[in-house]
């Protein structure tokens, strides 16, 4: 009788551990999706100040820009440094997701990893591939490095 009733006890907690866990997690992925997003719409409204209060000031932002000769060239700067770019005037900047973005949550740190296109006063300017590292910080999810790749727009 007691083997049955642990026996029980584990399995109970096995199905409920995963009937909890799963929800959890996929909360969690959709809120990393919503800040990424939330970043997009700072971009689009010129909004330096919001942008900057999505992100960490010291992460790392580093574009990898495609060649003519199928190599890469690499730019380093600080989150901070791109707050400026954001709302620079008499230029509008827009970008969206190709697709669905992947979204991987591991407790306290999360990456975003998707194609997107890039906008320059409503002209396309660009498609490349972001991938987006969060932490989490309190109660909400901040941007800590940011790293994306620049390539020629792809055949539509």
């Amino acid at each position: 009788m007691f083997a049955l009733n642990r026996a029980w006890l584990f399995w109970s907690l096995i199905v409920l551990t995963i009937g909890v866990s799963q929800p959890c997690r996929a909360d969690a992925e959709a809120e990393v999706l919503a800040a990424a997003n939330a970043l997009f719409v700072a971009i689009e409204a010129g909004d330096a100040e919001r942008f900057a209060a999505l992100q960490i000031p010291e992460g790392a932002s580093l574009s990898m820009r495609a060649t003519e000769d199928g190599q890469y060239t690499q730019r380093l700067r600080r989150n901070k440094e791109l707050f400026a770019l954001v709302a620079e005037p008499g230029r509008r900047l827009k970008e969206v997701w190709l697709g669905q973005p992947q979204v991987l949550v591991d407790g306290p740190i999360a990456l975003v990893w998707g194609r997107y296109r890039f906008y320059v006063d409503d002209e396309a300017s660009h498609d490349g591939a972001n991938a987006m590292q969060f932490i989490r910080d309190g109660e909400r999810w901040v941007l800590a490095n940011w790293t994306w790749t620049v390539e020629p727009l792809a055949d539509d």
